[in-house]
């Protein structure tokens, strides 16, 4: 019964395997005929935009905000400088 159960396992595995090779084949086939066609390259450099940093900065924030994710707030606290020199304090030691 064993053997049964593992000759079905290998025997399906390699159907598996040879349908999903020759999608891929047929795939990268297809890629190569429909790229062939229309082949362009563009060049994108960053000073034909014609934004500033702070532009592409406000538009990089404002996609991230659109999008959902969420920007980590940080704050100091108040003490930062004695919480700054307790640790060179320590790493000076």
């Amino acid at each position: 019964m064993i053997d049964l159960a593992i000759m079905l396992t290998v025997e399906g595995m390699g159907v598996v395997f040879l349908v999903l090779s020759i999608l891929a084949l047929f795939m990268w086939l297809m890629g190569k005929v429909a790229g062939s066609a229309n082949k362009e390259k563009i060049e994108i450099s960053s000073d034909s935009t014609g934004f500033s940093e702070k532009e592409i900065f406000a538009i990089v924030a404002a996609l991230s905000r659109h999008e959902g994710l969420q920007v980590v707030e940080i704050s100091a606290p108040q003490n930062w400088k004695r919480v700054a020199r307790l640790y060179a304090m320590r790493w000076v030691e």
